[in-house]
């Protein structure tokens, strides 16, 4: 064999070695059956394992961890085989292929966005003895109207008082 047919040789050797040892999964090579996992974050947040499809050993326990980035909450998991669906950290038991979902809500759409008000302006303290408690400015269908809220009140409350009038 010339020295080119030994160079085309090793380049063939080579490039079969790399394909078979890189398109080789050694979970085939095992016994023990696996399942999938997928992981899917609704909202904003963070999770561990993170989004994607995992392999775990069948009847596994696996962690699943949510972090709610600044200006979020974690709500729930929402999926099948999930110990504690409401804690940021749980536990699934991997018996069969599971889908999770780490559901986070933003902060200000919970507090302020459906009750009109406008947080710019919610601190607003008045000076009246007869009024003690803070103003707010509330845009209803587009006209903003002033609204005293008594300590001891919620904006909810006031706000249903004044509706009422």
């Amino acid at each position: 064999m010339n020295k080119y047919g030994k160079f085309l040789l090793c380049i063939i050797l080579v490039l079969a070695l790399g394909i078979f040892s890189t398109g080789c999964d050694t979970n085939l090579l095992s016994d023990t059956p696996m399942t999938v996992l997928e992981v899917a974050v609704e909202g904003e947040g963070n999770v561990n394992p993170e989004e994607g499809i995992h392999r775990f050993a069948e009847d596994s326990r696996v962690e699943l961890i949510a972090e709610p980035v600044e200006g979020s909450r974690f709500v729930e998991w929402i999926g099948d085989g999930i110990t504690q669906i409401d804690n940021e950290k749980t536990t699934i038991i991997m018996d069969k292929n599971r889908t999770v979902i780490a559901r986070f809500d933003n902060l200000l759409d919970n507090e302020d966005a459906d009750n009109g008000i406008d947080d710019e302006n919610l601190a607003d303290e008045t000076k009246d003895s007869d009024k003690i408690g803070i103003l707010i400015e509330v845009d209803i269908y587009g006209e903003v109207q002033d609204i005293s809220v008594p300590f001891g009140t919620s904006e909810e409350d006031a706000i249903g008082n004044w509706l009422q009038k």
